[in-house]
């Protein structure tokens, strides 16, 4: 298990920017409440390219160690713009962070999330 203060550091830096994790909105990227045992593409408001809805990755630890090592190696196509985590122990503290905050209920469970005015709506 990786170090959890160091993976919210690393996800405030290199994921936050598209990601949120405490919420049912979808940025600039689908949001990560939940994403554990979620299959790759399905999450509803955001519009996922066709290669991360096609591949049906299951996010698991181990997936995560995958994909985050080199996103566009690992699904072709992807919309994901980061480059990657080349060390193991920080993707190891990431995932981490990511596995214990995206079990947490969102702050707004329940609600069905809306693009904000003034930003389009993904489509569908």
């Amino acid at each position: 298990m990786g170090d959890y203060e160091r993976g919210k550091k690393l996800f405030m830096k290199r994921c936050a920017q598209c990601h949120v994790i405490d919420s049912i909105a979808c940025i600039n990227g689908p949001t990560l409440s939940g994403v554990i045992g979620r299959k790759s593409g399905t999450v509803d408001g955001y519009t996922h390219s066709e290669a991360s809805t096609a591949k049906g990755i299951i996010w698991t630890h181990e997936t995560l160690m995958e994909y985050l090592k080199d996103p566009r190696k690992c699904i072709p196509g992807t919309k994901m713009v980061c480059t990657g985590l080349k060390k193991v122990e920080d993707r190891e503290d990431l995932i981490t962070y990511i596995e214990i905050e995206s079990k947490k209920p969102p702050k707004d469970a329940g609600q069905k999330w809306v693009k904000p005015q003034g930003h389009p709506l993904p489509k569908s």
